[in-house]
């Protein structure tokens, strides 16, 4: 996917996000990646995964792939890591 680019979907927009510095990724991605890893390693599967769920719930975009789906259980985890960093977002 070329820079100018949108991602079209949560899959590409998780790759992307693998691809940027730290220092550009969204505070509430990096606070749910850090929630994620801590409860499962610090897999690149484990952050494509963290950041298509972001993708999924913070921007609306839709995912095609079952493995990196959003399910009750991601949204729940999201919301209380989104619920307890509040006042940053």
């Amino acid at each position: 996917m070329e820079k100018n680019e949108k991602a079209k979907n949560a899959t590409e927009r998780a790759d992307e996000m693998l691809q940027t510095p730290i220092a550009e990724l969204p505070k509430l991605a990096l606070a749910y990646l850090r929630k994620m890893c801590y409860d499962f390693g610090d897999e690149k599967e484990v952050m494509r995964k963290a950041f298509a769920h972001y993708a999924q719930i913070e921007e609306g975009l839709p995912c095609d792939d079952k493995e990196l789906y959003a399910n009750k259980f991601a949204r729940k985890r999201f919301k209380s890591v989104k619920d307890f960093f509040y006042d940053d977002f």
